[in-house]
């Protein structure tokens, strides 16, 4: 069976790929010489790059004298106390638009935010002894502010991996339903949907760390190769229902990918055989569900 799918614009997805992985990323963490010890450990084992990432960790005391890193793309702050010297030191990336996170232990922020001279929002608490809430904040964060690296995020600190792919997962079924719900002539929304959902296939591939050759490029078309049952679906049901048809096509669109990107995920993380991917979104579409800890795993 021959699927509809540019194999111009997938090589063209896995170079640009391959430019994003190929940028520096560099990240600098505070360390507050009174930050308690668990958090300290916590962060060593979470922030730990596996790639070519630059992690460069300094202490700092009311009297140091520490100048930040001129490439820092983010500065994270282990808060104790919350000392001035933090303060200097945040005001002065914040002049750089460095963007800055503290991470700090504890329920309550008490005044802490306002002695380093960051916002509420950008100090994450830790209040639970595993810390798994506080590991999945900071990925958000990441996410939010340095858009353009998340891939080099994801590929660097496996505790981001889950929610960068969700997010190429939710952008690929926003764009299908649109797309298949606004194509009127049958079966001219297949190229663009599928090309989209090889695209997301590969960037979640590319967010774990994998790197697709022939056996696993062959592994993508036959997953994608799924979404056409899905759309011939969404075709029969348009035409008996015709007045709601461009929403049910759109709807089913939208859920078969997000089906499709949840299988990917789980692929990925547990490193099944070949042919799993396409037999768990099989399974998945067949349940019309994803399994409900898809989005809130902080996976590892």
């Amino acid at each position: 069976m021959r699927f509809p799918v540019n194999i111009l614009e997938i090589s063209k997805s896995r170079k640009q790929l391959l430019r994003e992985q190929e940028q520096p990323l560099a990240i600098q963490i505070l360390v507050e010489v009174d930050t308690p010890e668990s958090l300290i450990e916590f962060s060593q084992a979470l922030i730990q790059p596996r790639a070519a990432a630059l992690v460069e960790p300094v202490l700092i005391q009311n009297d140091s004298m520490v100048e930040l890193l001129d490439s820092a793309d983010v500065v994270i702050v282990l808060v104790g106390s919350g000392l001035h010297a933090t303060k200097v030191l945040v005001a002065e990336a914040k002049r750089t638009l460095t963007p800055v996170v503290a991470l700090m232990d504890g329920d309550d922020l008490g005044s802490v935010p306002e002695s380093i001279g960051l916002p509420d929002t950008d100090v994450l608490l830790c209040a639970d002894a595993s810390k798994a809430p506080l590991a999945q904040a900071l990925g958000e964060w990441l996410i939010k502010h340095l858009p353009k690296k998340k891939l080099l995020l994801a590929n660097n600190f496996p505790f981001i991996r889950r929610a960068v792919s969700m997010e190429y997962v939710k952008s690929t079924a926003l764009q299908n339903a649109f797309v298949g719900g606004l194509v009127i002539v049958p079966g001219a929304d297949l190229p663009v949907m599928t090309a989209n959902q090889a695209k997301m296939i590969l960037q979640i591939a590319a967010a774990y760390g994998e790197t697709l050759g022939l056996r696993r490029s062959v592994e993508l078309l036959g997953v994608v190769g799924g979404g056409l049952t899905m759309r011939s679906i969404a075709r029969q049901a348009a035409g008996i229902v015709p007045a709601l048809g461009w929403a049910m096509k759109g709807g089913i669109a939208y859920s078969g990918t997000i089906a499709m990107g949840y299988a990917a995920i789980a692929y990925f993380e547990r490193g099944d055989c070949p042919g799993s991917l396409k037999n768990r979104f099989d399974d998945l579409f067949a349940k019309g569900l994803a399994p409900k800890d898809s989005e809130n795993s902080t996976g590892g």
